[in-house]
């Protein structure tokens, strides 16, 4: 039995994998467990989300319905968590299961509420991603399950990702621990599964994004806002254009017999199908409810499809740097943050507005480089309409109508306390005090903001 476990773990090593740390959060067995990505961005994303809940309990306009999505308060810990509805409210009592972690609930009705849209798993992916052991057949024993739950409930593990299963849609994954080494061997090892195949999805390049340099000044176009400390943009004049690789996927998708891809795993690299046109995406995030969050490489932002809307990427594809440069704007914080900590929703709705108006001609200023995005100001540097160009860059527009306030070190928003003069939440730039602005594109701008 090690001559034959020896074997297989030789084979296993060769197979294409995508690695990360995770917390098992609930463990059923072999067969259906969840995890939570563990790292910085994973646990910001989870705190947030969290920290949004409490204060947002509003009562239901209508009955739930089962799959409707609810924020639960439990009964334990009083905490909050973002739930989804597994059968009708019968009783008084409430089935749920909370989407970040997969853990299953039985409350009462009062402790249900609506979810609001911006905090739904249609903005915010579910953290709980549910996975089984790759290449065994379980024997469906107890011993399986109480073995299982014994070693991994709770653990900091690390994960291995073969594929997403074609037909389950959860993740087929080998997890370690420092003090188990390799689960799937364990369980062959005591006789608890017998062995199977693993499939794996193919490896992709990497490519990554463009570089840019700090300190330097680039003319560029903002293609996806999601709020001022994150958005994507791409630098013009720079081949190949998101036009050009968007018309050159979709041309050959359209004229070419291409079906989805056979096998999906975490950090592929892949081509996805959205209305007519066909995009580069990196697969990111798989979701208990069968969903695949994908990050669109080009335009920015994330999406949530179908394994039917994801293709194989043509080689020619595979190596062209990602075009969209993930920044947001450098040493700012609200000074009146949103619930979730972040930068007010009109706010960024308005700076939507600002970078992407097509009559401007912006310039992005580097400044720092962080672990996963540029920090940089923004500047429309096309000629003035009248009188001498005294335009402000965005940073300085914000900070001087006291819509946000500089911090001398960059600091996420979402950990800063809310501190300094006190403004609406939805404060937006005074037109009154903007004598000083005299490009006429800028007031228009910000004219349109204050009528809507």
């Amino acid at each position: 039995r090690i001559q034959i476990l020896f074997e297989l773990s030789m084979a296993e090593d060769s197979l294409p994998a995508f690695v990360f740390d995770a917390l098992i959060t609930h463990v059923i067995n072999s067969e259906k467990f969840y995890v939570q990505k563990y790292d910085e961005a994973a646990r910001n994303r989870l705190t947030i989300i969290e920290n949004s809940l409490e204060g947002a309990t509003q009562p239901f306009h209508k009955n739930p319905k089962p799959d409707d999505y609810v924020t639960v308060k439990l009964l334990a810990s009083g905490g909050f968590k973002r739930g989804r509805l597994l059968a009708p409210i019968q009783h008084s009592l409430a089935h749920v299961q909370l989407i970040d972690y997969g853990i299953e609930e039985r409350l009462p009705e009062t402790c249900v509420f609506h979810l609001s849209s911006e905090l739904g798993p249609d903005v915010l992916a579910e953290q709980a991603m549910l996975c089984s052991i790759a290449g065994v057949k379980s024997n469906h024993n107890e011993m399986n399950a109480n073995y299982i739950r014994e070693v991994l409930t709770s653990r900091k593990v690390k994960v291995k990702s073969y594929c997403v299963a074609p037909k389950t849609g959860e993740l087929m994954v080998d997890v370690s621990t420092g003090e188990h080494g390799s689960i799937r061997d364990h369980l062959l090892l005591h006789n608890l599964c017998t062995p199977s195949p693993i499939r794996a999805a193919p490896a992709t390049p990497q490519p990554g994004p463009a570089s840019v340099s700090v300190n330097k000044k680039y003319p560029v176009v903002v293609s996806h806002v999601k709020d001022l400390d994150e958005f994507y943009l791409q630098i013009k004049n720079k081949d190949p254009q998101l036009q050009q690789i968007t018309s050159a996927l979709t041309g050959l998708y359209q004229t070419t017999q291409v079906s989805p891809a056979s096998l999906v795993n975490l950090g592929m690299l892949c081509a996805v199908h959205l209305g007519n046109e066909w995009f580069r995406a990196l697969v990111i995030q798989v979701t208990s409810s069968g969903y695949i969050q994908v990050q669109m490489v080009d335009c920015g932002g994330t999406q949530f499809v179908t394994l039917k809307q994801i293709y194989p990427l043509e080689g020619t594809f595979l190596n062209l740097p990602f075009i969209a440069i993930k920044c947001g704007l450098h040493s700012i914080v609200p000074i009146t943050p949103s619930r979730s900590g972040g930068f007010p929703k009109k706010l960024c709705e308005w700076f939507e507005r600002y970078v992407r108006d097509d009559r401007a001609n912006y310039f992005a200023t580097i400044m720092q480089k962080t672990d996963d995005k540029y920090l940089i100001d923004i500047r429309d540097e096309s000629p003035p309409s009248e009188g001498p160009d005294s335009r402000l860059s965005t940073v300085e527009l914000l900070i001087q109508n006291n819509c946000v306030k500089k911090i001398t070190s960059f600091v996420p928003p979402v950990a800063m306390a809310p501190s300094g003069p006190t403004t609406p939440a939805n404060a937006m730039p005074a037109l009154g005090m903007q004598a000083q602005l005299s490009n006429l594109r800028t007031y228009l701008c910000l004219s349109r903001v204050f009528s809507n």
